[in-house]
Order: C-alpha cells, then sequence, then structure tokens
C-alpha cells in the first residue's frame, strides 16, 4: 500500500540508527548465547558502516547521538573510527551531545536498559550522562589531535 500523501519517510540515519539500538534492547532482554551474541555484534557493525558515506547534517547528528548507547565493544571501536573519518565536521555535535547528555534512552526503551547487563559484559545500554561524557571527551580529543581513521583500518575493523 502506498504512503499516504504527504507523509515522510524517516531518513535513512534515522532508520539505521533504529535497527541498531532496537537489536541492541533484544540483546539486554534476551541475553543470548556468546554465538548469538556475536551475529548480533555483526549485525550492529554493518549497519554502522553504513554511516561511513553519510556527510549530512542530519546524517552526522543521528550518528552523534548514538553515542548515548553502549554498543559493544567491536562496534565501539567501529563508532570511533567512524567518527574519527568525520573528523571536525561532526565535533560540534559530539560537544553538543556531552553537553545534553541521552535521555533520549531511558525514555524510549526505559529504565531497565540503565541497570548493568551480562549480555553487555557488564555494562549498560544507555549510558550515564557522566560516562557519555566522558566517552565523548576522550572522542573529541583524539580529533582534535589530528588522529585519523583510514579506510584498511576500517575494514579491518569491520571485519
Amino acid at each position: 500500500m502506498a504512503a499516504a500523501a504527504g507523509a515522510e519517510r524517516p531518513p535513512a540515519a534515522l532508520l539505521i540508527k533504529r535497527a541498531i539500538v532496537s537489536d541492541l534492547a533484544i540483546v539486554v532482554r534476551k541475553s543470548p548465547s556468546e554465538s548469538e551474541r556475536a551475529e548480533h555484534s555483526k549485525y550492529e557493525v554493518s549497519q554502522l558502516l553504513r554511516f561511513d558515506p553519510m556527510d549530512l547534517p542530519q546524517a552526522l547528528g543521528v550518528l552523534a547521538s548514538l553515542s548515548g548507547y553502549y554498543l559493544g565493544a567491536r562496534a565501539e571501536l567501529v563508532y570511533r573510527c567512524l567518527t574519527l573519518r568525520k573528523g571536525k565536521t561532526i565535533e560540534p555535535l559530539l560537544a553538543e551531545a556531552a553537553r545534553n547528555g541521552n535521555h533520549e534512552c531511558a525514555r524510549e526503551l526505559g529504565q531497565e536498559f540503565t541497570s548493568p547487563s551480562s549480555a553487555l559484559d557488564g555494562r549498560v545500554l544507555c549510558r550515564s550522562r557522566q560516562d557519555q561524557a566522558a566517552f565523548l571527551a576522550d572522542l573529541i580529543a583524539e580529533i582534535d589531535s589530528g588522529k585519523t581513521c583510514s579506510n584498511d583500518e576500517l575494514a579491518a575493523i569491520g571485519q
């Protein structure tokens, strides 16, 4: 069935974010086996990699907003690499996210996602304001120092 006239479709970046966050919420609720967790991690990484060619301000804002979620060990490496590749372009959005915190995660997913989860190696899906600020301060410092992430590095992490 066709969409209603005048109805807007969400931008691709927002749909990707929703897919990642939904999958992470499933992981936390289900507490999957190691092999299932590996499959979820592979999915999250593949979705994150879709942000690499995106440079529109709205897409960068969505990418920056993912800093409020713990994405898993491997996906965190991909996230760091992607933001380093965006560099000074995304830095103001990361700084804004550090100032404002992540109220969206707990509001949309619920308070249970602010507690440590064995499915995330004892981490919480919804970062605390302090954890997000510290994560972003490190990332912004790396951007300011000129650190980058090459195509080869991203490909190696994404494998």
